[in-house]
């Protein structure tokens, strides 16, 4: 199925991929101190049943060595146990995570002890701050933040329904919930969102470093690709170097990872489309104002140039999968397509 253009199909079979090898491989690790916890995340995973990104990090906090903290302590990987057992003890009808209906606009939640415990928050915090030379430092944000940043994000989902509607189902099928935090004055690296596999179906955003809705848009979109390619990418990798094989990226003055620069090409590409069909519906309707233009034009102008500029790098310096260069080839074409920019 090609990656480009944007498939709720793709995206439904990516996530359901996803939540089966979550409970299959949460009930293996589970099968031997909860026994009747496997059992349910057994049926769970053949029944594609819903997951939140913390019971992915919930997974990570058992399975795996975090990178900067190591081997977690026993009281969290108990914790993160405990998440497994609660959640299999639910009633089939309630509730181990919210309704949400298919293509509606994802939760939108702040990193606050109103929408998540201490533990969750922690969880969280975690697997999104995972390079203490880049720390974040990220923490909920005052109310009133909270409550501008949830209508831009409302109205950047709204917009995108009309203007990009299969990226808009796209989206709204990969992704369940939507972070808002800031940071709390000792970060390291000022972010404007962040994913993980570790916190797969979710993102945080800056909710400062947004000023409106059409930066939301931008942001959403960006998140947003980074959990497909996650998923696209959950059984082969995109890069074959070494994990510490570093390059030049547009967007991070220290060298970055190769797969990571990676992923800013791909994830520059979906920004390029969805800011252009923004800026198609626009030519159509007249809808946008003025600022609103002006900003969607240099958005776009901006992703367009970190695409090539990442794209070059990853050409010139990392060696691909055959599905990292057939993902790449097709960035490439549509970029090339749809956009008078000349290649280095």
């Amino acid at each position: 199925m090609p990656f480009f253009p944007p498939s709720v199909d793709q995206a439904s079979e990516c996530r359901k991929a996803m939540q089966a090898a979550l409970w299959q491989s949460a009930a293996s690790l589970l099968r031997a101190d909860y026994g009747d916890t496997a059992i349910t995340l057994d049926g769970w995973a053949k029944a594609a049943h819903p997951a939140r990104m913390l019971d992915f990090g919930a997974y990570f906090d058992i399975a795996m060595a975090h990178p900067a903290l190591g081997e977690l302590p026993g009281a969290i990987k108990q914790d993160a146990a405990d998440h497994f057992a609660s959640l299999a003890g639910a009633s089939p009808a309630g509730a181990p995570n919210p309704a949400r209906a298919e293509g509606e606009t994802p939760h939108i939640v702040n990193l606050s002890r109103a929408h998540f415990s201490a533990s969750a928050i922690e969880r969280l915090t975690r697997w999104w701050d995972i390079e203490p030379e880049n720390a974040m430092d990220m923490g909920a944000v005052p109310q009133a933040q909270f409550d501008h940043a949830s209508a831009c994000i409302t109205h950047a989902f709204a917009m995108m329904q009309q203007c990009a509607p299969a990226l808009h189902g796209e989206i709204t099928t990969l992704i369940g919930e939507i972070v808002t935090a800031g940071p709390n004055g000792e970060q390291l690296l000022d972010f404007g969102g962040v994913s993980s596999f570790s916190l797969w179906g979710g993102f945080v955003i800056n909710a400062g470093a947004a000023p409106d809705w059409p930066a939301y848009y931008q942001t959403v979109v960006h998140e947003s690709a980074h959990n497909l390619l996650f998923g696209i990418a959950r059984n082969e990798p995109l890069v074959l170097d070494a994990p510490d094989a570093k390059g030049h990226s547009p967007l991070r003055e220290q060298l970055r990872p190769l797969d990571g620069i990676y992923h800013a090409a791909f994830v520059s590409a979906r920004e390029s489309l969805a800011l252009d069909q923004l800026l198609g519906w626009h030519e159509k309707t007249g809808g946008l104002d003025e600022a609103e233009l002006a900003r969607a034009e240099d958005l776009l102008d901006s992703s367009v140039g970190q695409f090539w500029s990442c794209a070059d790098t990853v050409a010139a310096q990392a060696t691909l999968s055959p599905l990292g260069q057939t993902i790449l080839d097709e960035c490439r074409e549509f970029m090339t397509t749809h956009f008078a920019f000349a290649e280095s």
